[in-house]
């Protein structure tokens, strides 16, 4: 049975990158670019079950303080099941399950990047699929929306992303949103008025830029 260890995460980083190419091996098992605010990128994650990973597709906005570039709006690469699936490490052909994963991927992972715009679209799109779904409310979507928009200059932008936020807001359960939340109106004020701050927006990007170490990633 073939080791997870680290030569095993190096070789693994090797065969994705291979696929690949325009996305920076940032770290062990991950692969990134930055399209603007915003890191884009594939994460290949352990498996707790064994000698396997599963393949996942995100994007991170920049827009805000965060410990970690995390996973939001993620996806991991389905099988002819439905199902995740599971890679085995010692699997050599990654080809199809890269093309799977492009293709059932919502932002284009494509050499010819997608626009922040058209990734700001992604974010509203996933807010309102959640909403439909009865999924959880998508409060840091939403957010991340109108942050990045405003980080860019598109005021029409923000504008969307407010009316989405505004509209959505009023069909959230209370019992499904942050206990940190007071109130819809206080929300919306809270996101209208960081939108009218894009300088310092652009401030926090710069520094998680350098608190993730992202500086030599690949920009586009």
């Amino acid at each position: 049975m073939t080791v997870f260890d680290a030569g095993t995460k190096r070789r693994i980083t090797r065969q994705w990158s291979s696929l690949f190419p325009y996305l920076t091996a940032w770290k062990p098992m991950r692969l990134v670019r930055r399209v603007g605010p915003v890191v884009q990128g594939i994460t290949l994650e352990r498996s707790t079950s064994g000698p396997q990973y599963f393949a996942t597709s995100h994007l991170h906005a920049l827009t805000r303080p965060f410990p970690v570039v995390s996973l939001s709006l993620s996806h991991r690469v389905l099988g002819a099941s439905g199902q995740p699936e599971r890679i085995p490490v010692d699997e050599t052909d990654l080809t199809e399950v890269a093309e799977r994963l492009v293709e059932q991927t919502s932002h284009s992972l494509a050499e010819t990047a997608p626009t922040v715009a058209e990734l700001v679209g992604v974010y509203h799109a996933a807010a309102a699929e959640l909403q439909r779904t009865g999924g959880p409310p998508a409060v840091l979507e939403v957010e991340d929306s109108i942050l990045v928009a405003s980080v860019i200059g598109d005021d029409d932008l923000v504008g969307v992303g407010l009316s989405l936020a505004e509209e959505l807001a009023g069909l959230w359960p209370s019992a499904r949103l942050p206990p940190d939340w007071t109130t819809a109106a206080d929300w919306l004020a809270g996101l209208a008025a960081q939108a009218g701050k894009p300088s310092a927006l652009a401030e926090t990007v710069a520094d998680e830029i350098r608190n993730h170490r992202l500086e030599k990633v690949r920009v586009v």
